[in-house]
């Protein structure tokens, strides 16, 4: 647990959300925003399984074209994204998302929630909150590809259950913190039931022809 905790806590863009989440809570508790608007990050806890799932099945897969040296750049991007995670789901380097993909993300989100809102209180409460999530789905992420076996079993299983996405089948198993968006949009399958894809590495078959 040590050397996991080492490596998660020695990522730059690791402590630079952190910094962020510790800022937004002492707001949001200062201000009294968390006690009038606790129920947003009730919210973010209730949607968290469908975003992680549409946005790995459908941004995190997204096809690539199969003239890459005609579209260099949207294939070096998808790589960069989530492609070479899944030729080398260990290389750490590839686990945690880089900066450059996330920040877009928190400025697109921190707009929206205060078009939405019109108020700093309820919008600090929602980004805090997304932060904290984030934060979680990273740690989940990383401890589901390092060598250290939870002693949680939740935990636990969350790591069987991704890694029989890396290496038993790219189209199946797309959650990461909890199962539920599997099950409800029909990508959560009896592992027994389902054969090794021949692509589970390259991703070879998201493409399409332009």
């Amino acid at each position: 647990m040590k050397e996991v905790l080492k490596i998660y806590f020695s990522q730059y863009t690791i402590i630079f959300y952190w910094l962020l989440a510790l800022t937004g809570l002492a707001y949001s508790i200062s201000s009294g925003a968390l006690v009038n608007y606790w129920y947003l990050s009730f919210a973010i806890i209730l949607l968290s399984p469908f975003i992680e799932y549409f946005s790995h099945q459908y941004f995190l897969h997204f096809p690539i074209p199969l003239n890459k040296e005609k579209f260099k750049f949207l294939t070096k991007y998808m790589d960069n994204v989530h492609y070479i995670h899944h030729r080398d789901p260990k290389d750490v380097n590839f686990i945690f998302a880089q900066i450059w993909l996330t920040l877009p993300v928190l400025f697109f989100d921190l707009t929206a929630a205060y078009l939405i809102t019109g108020s700093v209180q309820m919008t600090a409460v929602i980004i805090t909150s997304v932060i904290f999530y984030y934060l979680l789905y990273e740690w989940t992420h990383f401890m589901a590809h390092s060598n250290y076996n939870p002693k949680n079993g939740y935990s636990a299983y969350m790591k069987k259950y991704h890694l029989l996405h890396h290496y038993k089948n790219e189209n199946y198993w797309f959650g990461i913190t909890s199962p539920i968006g599997d099950h409800l949009f029909g990508r959560y399958k009896d592992p027994d039931k389902v054969e090794k894809s021949p692509t589970v590495k390259t991703l070879a078959n998201n493409v399409f022809e332009i």
